[in-house]
């Protein structure tokens, strides 16, 4: 574990609205951005020894699996399957970033010493998600 991480997934979200006063055209819009927590391998960081940490851990860890879950499934999505937004919260609070009118750019940085191919897999699966525009 990187001793000057902060553990934690970090969101910051930043809502535009604008108006046309000519034409009253409204639109609304939203950006986020996220900075993920890495996972960890629980008996390589030594998080095992602090209940705390421990719990921290196993959080992150749980949220990352329910985001790459809702990744592959928008990958191989049929109209009117079931995407599993709700199994955590970051991916509730993602849920229009993921899916409907939104664009979505994921970017992995992986460092040699703390490779996880879980990322690159995860990474591969967002290429395949196709959002389908709906005028409103």
């Amino acid at each position: 574990m990187n001793e000057r991480s902060s553990r934690s997934h970090s969101v910051f979200t930043l809502r535009i609205s604008g108006s046309n006063a000519a034409t009253g055209e409204r639109c609304d819009g939203a950006l986020n951005l996220v900075d993920l927590a890495g996972s960890e391998r629980l008996n390589a960081s030594g998080a095992g020894a602090d209940k705390d940490r421990l719990r921290e851990t196993q959080s992150i860890n749980r949220s990352l699996s329910a985001l790459g879950d809702v990744i592959a499934a928008l990958g191989q999505a049929a109209p009117g399957q079931h995407i599993p937004y709700r199994n955590s919260k970051l991916t509730y609070l993602l849920q229009n970033s993921l899916s409907g009118n939104s664009k979505t750019l994921v970017r992995g940085i992986i460092i040699r010493h703390c490779f996880d191919a879980k990322l690159l897999l995860a990474a591969d699966d967002a290429q395949f998600v196709a959002t389908r525009g709906t005028s409103q």
